[in-house]
C-alpha cells in the first residue's frame, strides 16, 4: 500500500499506524481514517476507537474508519467484536 497515492492529510505517522485527518473534508471516509501497519490488540483497538471518535467529533466527522493491514486474517474474536460494535 506504500506505493498507492492516498488523498488526505497525515495528522500523525506512527510506528503502528498512520492517522489521516482532513478538516476541509470531514465527511470523506478515505481522507479521515486510521491505517494500521500491523494488527493492534483488541484492547488497543478499543482505545483507538475512543480516540478517533474524539478527534473526528472535533473536526465535524460523523464516522469512524479503520484500515487493517493487508493479508492479515482476523480471528473470530475480532470478527465478533467488529460485528457487535457496528463496523
Amino acid at each position: 500500500m506504500d506505493n498507492i497515492f492516498q488523498q488526505g492529510t497525515i495528522f500523525k505517522n506512527e510506528k503502528d499506524k498512520t492517522i489521516y485527518l482532513t478538516p476541509d473534508e470531514p465527511l470523506v471516509y478515505d481522507t479521515n481514517k486510521w491505517e494500521y501497519k500491523y494488527l493492534p490488540s483488541i484492547t488497543e483497538f478499543k482505545q483507538h476507537v475512543l480516540k478517533q471518535a474524539k478527534l473526528h467529533q472535533q473536526q465535524g466527522s460523523e464516522h469512524l474508519a479503520f484500515v487493517f493491514p493487508e493479508n492479515v486474517l482476523l480471528s473470530d474474536t475480532w470478527i465478533n467484536l467488529l460485528e457487535r460494535t457496528g463496523f
